[in-house]
């Protein structure tokens, strides 16, 4: 017989031991026909699978809005059901083993933020839809992949839809930038809610020596390029947000405020609006863009939907048969997706 995943079963698991509460919530709102019975029981059955689903996508270890991987912010919506997945050990090894052929950075003499002349080499076009891999076989030997294999990163210039309706290898949304090789997306996702507390060691090691605070990025795992840009950030927020910065660290309190609205800390908010266009613009990738979860919960419209997997694994189909990356999916309101999804588990859980 086959075995049901650890996802069927802690689904099963968790809609049996609410069955009955949900099938009279149901049969209340139905017979008695009150739209706020039935916008009750939309909430309810709604938070019992998002709850279900969080907990076997591994999102413990990260902060939730009112129980949402990300902030809600239209009224009458409801938190996506399908969070990104937290749990890349698999292949990060293999995102390291790759070399890139084509390095993206500014020049390291050349800070962003003082000198408006800064651009990245080689140069990308800033209004780019997504930032693409192109796998490269090696030309001397036939290792299989990781060893010997390289990729080349492209800036797309259509839009994000457009390049995942192609199949092309999307790495993150956006242009290319310093931070975009693999080498950094497994550093993303291998510090994953822990990334902020040690970019912010290194960032203080800045306030000393800039060669100092480089290092400590690349000890991070970040390659030079990227660990160039992440001083930069944080050389330009201990100047524009001390004043906000320095309490908030010291105390250890929350990136964001308290629920519905989750807002920003001050001092998160002013490194967002001070430090962060350049930074986006210069590093290119970011782990909301890139479809990664950090510790600061971000509007869900924030966090894009893209399909991180095993660049060896997409390197061996054809374009028209990779795995599809998807754009943000919308909030889901109680409808046919809810309700399909309430019914097959309850059915589910009668056999």
């Amino acid at each position: 017989m086959k075995k049901d995943t650890p996802y069927k079963v802690s689904l099963l698991a968790y809609v049996r031991s609410h069955l009955l509460l949900l099938l009279v919530a149901l049969v209340v709102s139905v017979v008695l026909g009150d739209p706020s019975y039935q916008e009750q029981f939309s909430f309810v059955s709604h938070r019992l699978l998002q709850t279900t689903i969080n907990n076997s996508n591994g999102l413990a270890g990260f902060r939730t809005c009112d129980g949402c991987f990300c902030i809600v912010e239209n009224e009458g919506e409801m938190c996506p059901i399908d969070p990104p997945f937290t749990n890349f050990t698999s292949i990060i090894p293999t995102l390291r083993n790759l070399t890139l052929s084509n390095p993206i950075g500014p020049d390291a003499a050349c800070n962003p933020y003082t000198n408006e002349t800064c651009a990245l080499t080689p140069s990308q076009n800033l209004g780019g839809g997504a930032c693409v891999v192109e796998m490269q076989e090696p030309l001397t030997d036939f290792s299989s992949c990781p060893e010997s294999w390289s990729y080349h990163l492209r800036t797309f210039s259509g839009t994000f839809e457009e390049a995942t309706q192609q199949r092309l290898f999307v790495t993150h949304n956006g242009s290319c930038g310093a931070c975009s090789s693999l080498q950094d997306l497994a550093v993303y996702m291998e510090q994953g809610a822990n990334l902020r507390e040690a970019s912010s060691r290194c960032g203080a090691l800045g306030l000393i020596d800039a060669d100092r605070a480089i290092q400590c990025f690349e000890g991070i795992g970040f390659s030079t390029e990227c660990a160039t840009i992440w001083y930069f950030n944080t050389e330009k927020t201990a100047e524009a947000c001390i004043l906000l910065c320095a309490p908030f660290v010291l105390s250890g309190n929350s990136p964001n405020g308290d629920p519905p609205t989750c807002p920003l800390a001050p001092c998160i908010d002013c490194d967002e609006t001070q430090a962060g266009p350049i930074f986006r613009a210069f590093a290119g990738r970011t782990r909301r863009n890139s479809g990664l979860l950090s510790d600061i919960i971000r509007p869900c419209d924030q966090v894009v939907r893209v399909e991180q997997v095993d660049p060896c694994a997409r390197a061996t189909l054809a374009p028209s048969m990779a795995p599809a990356t998807t754009p943000p999916s919308s909030s889901i309101r109680w409808g046919f997706p809810v309700r399909g999804a309430i019914c097959t588990a309850v059915l589910l859980s009668l056999h």
